[in-house]
């Protein structure tokens, strides 16, 4: 019973291959207090005897309070109640823990040691002996299982509940780091590794590690490594990274490596996302190769403490970016695959160290404006680009980045980039891109160019999308000047006279005729979710 009871906590794992409704019949006791979110969940107080009656082997189980109220809950928030209490042994029959353990034991059907069996054969008699002549086997969850379309709906309620709770872990571990780095914590550098050297460790060692699926405490995971296999390789390689290490290294040194790359957030502990020390027998993955939504400048921890420029880092990183684009596209899944995306996953850790105290408004727009796009085409690399306004509202509230102690999402960055607008001077807005056919291209700022790169996006961007329809007296626009007149309260008629001057000589001369004749008729386009990357920084104007 215990065994099955372990199994069902260790099932709350990335792998949803042991979810299934079953039936069962015993008692645990709150072990402490617990609020239901949802409104089949059962709320209880540390101390409440609960009768189990499903479990769904995502570490939740379906029970009953004594007053009838019944309800989903986690297993993890109660104890097992055992058929004899352990606060009654002695107490009332006057038996010790150990004399109630063996009558409840002689319950149950047991598999006696053969000892004289074991002596014949010169075996050591030991529990690990017997233990590993008795291999697990997996058990059929057919028993039990409910056959039925509420089945069906359990199943999906407990896939939620296990992709709720994984959502929960990690972003607790975010916000646990987010918190660290707050209090300027940096990890240990034992190995005194340069940042370039810890990445080509990371990508040239790490990264060629195979992947696979395995077990772990009853539950499967995909596309990971153990513990043992990361020695194994940091040991053969390790000479690659530091001339120090040309003889090799120890299973000590490899160790500290293992659990630098563990303190710094490169790996996680698949089964235990929040555990710290390394383990050998631990399972784990890269933190590049988890797609979700996150802060996406944490596959690793940044250790040092140099100054780092944040306007030059932006202009390097829009870059590396471009060209990361243009080599791939239009193969993502290629893309996502490459050591090159990982290693730059690695470089945007750098902008942990950046502090924006002390920038101009001017240099202050540039980063702003890079790192946007920069963040821009990086989530379409990792995730995918969105392709309705529900995966852009996704992707711009839950994938952000950690720089000058905040976390800001992509829709923050955004802000602080339409912070420099205003009716008078609306062109930043030309200069964002998402990396689609509505919005601008991708172009690369400094603080010298960016006036004239700024008026070169304007046009560009008019010149692609700005459609003057003389025959119908018509301008239609971009959807991004709907974004614009809501936020800068522009008229109509105010548009027209704003936009006319970034018009192509034709147009201009179109919008003239037209004005000549009456009011010009304001439409706008609906937004184009469809993919379109668009760079020009081969321009002279590019800082490059």
């Amino acid at each position: 019973f215990f065994i099955s009871y372990f199994y069902l906590m260790a099932a709350a794992s990335p792998s949803s291959e042991n979810i299934a409704v079953k039936t069962c019949d015993y008692q645990v006791q709150a072990s402490k207090d617990w609020k239901g979110e949802e409104l089949d969940d059962l709320s209880f107080q540390k101390g409440d005897l609960i009768f189990v009656q499903k479990e769904d082997g995502a570490g939740w189980a379906s029970g009953i309070l004594k007053d009838g109220t019944s309800g989903w809950f986690p297993l993890d928030c109660t104890s097992l109640v055992h058929d004899t209490a352990v606060a009654d042994v002695g107490t009332n029959t006057g038996a010790t823990a150990l004399d109630v353990f063996i009558q409840e034991a002689k319950k149950k059907p047991v598999t006696h040691l053969n000892v004289e069996k074991l002596k014949a054969s010169k075996k050591n008699v030991s529990l690990d002996n017997f233990l590993a002549s008795k291999p697990m086997k997996e058990q059929s969850l057919d028993s039990g299982v409910y056959k039925s379309e509420e089945t069906i709906d359990e199943l999906e309620a407990a896939q939620k509940r296990l992709a709720k709770a994984q959502k929960k872990r990690k972003t607790e571990r975010a916000e646990i780091l987010i918190e660290n780095l707050r209090k300027n914590w940096k990890p240990a550098n034992p190995q005194q590794l340069t940042e370039d050297q810890f990445d080509k460790l990371v990508i040239e060692i790490v990264n060629e590690i195979p992947l696979s699926k395995q077990k772990y405490h009853f539950s499967s995971y995909d596309d990971v490594f153990s513990g043992s296999a990361l020695l194994q390789n940091l040991k053969s390689h390790a000479h690659q990274v530091s001339p120090s290490w040309q003889s090799g290294v120890t299973v000590d040194e490899a160790k500290n490596l293992a659990q630098s790359l563990l303190d710094r957030n490169v790996i996680v502990d698949v089964a235990d996302p929040g555990r710290k020390k390394f383990r050998t027998k631990s399972l784990y993955q890269l933190t590049s190769q988890q797609t979700d939504y996150s802060v996406l400048n944490f596959d690793k921890i940044y250790a040092s403490s140099e100054q780092i420029d944040p306007v030059k880092l932006s202009i390097e990183l829009v870059g590396e970016m471009i060209e990361l684009m243009k080599q791939y596209l239009p193969n993502f899944e290629k893309l996502r695959k490459s050591k090159q995306l990982r290693a730059f996953g690695l470089r945007l850790a750098a902008l942990q160290q950046t502090s924006l105290s002390g920038l101009s408004n001017d240099e202050l727009k540039v980063f702003y404006v890079n790192i946007h796009n920069t963040m821009i085409m990086y989530a379409h690399a990792k995730l995918s680009p969105p392709l309705s306004p529900t995966d852009k509202r996704i992707i711009y509230d839950n994938c952000s980045v950690y720089l000058n102690q905040r976390r800001l999402s992509i829709q923050d960055l955004e802000t602080e980039c339409t912070k420099f607008a205003s009716k008078q001077n609306p062109l930043v807005y030309f200069s964002l891109s998402e990396c689609t056919k509505s919005t601008p291209a991708v172009f690369i700022f400094s603080v010298g160019n960016y006036n004239m790169t700024e008026l070169f996006a304007t046009r560009h961007f008019l010149n692609r999308t700005l459609v003057v329809d003389a025959s119908n007296y018509e301008i239609v626009f971009p959807k991004l000047f709907q974004r614009i007149v809501k936020d800068l309260g522009f008229k109509n008629e105010e548009l027209v006279e704003f936009v006319q001057p970034y018009c192509a000589r034709e147009q201009r001369e179109e919008i003239d005729k037209m004005k000549q004749v009456g009011p010009i008729e304001v439409k706008f386009q609906p937004n184009d979710f469809e993919p379109c990357y668009v760079f020009e920084e081969a321009s002279p104007l590019s800082p490059r």
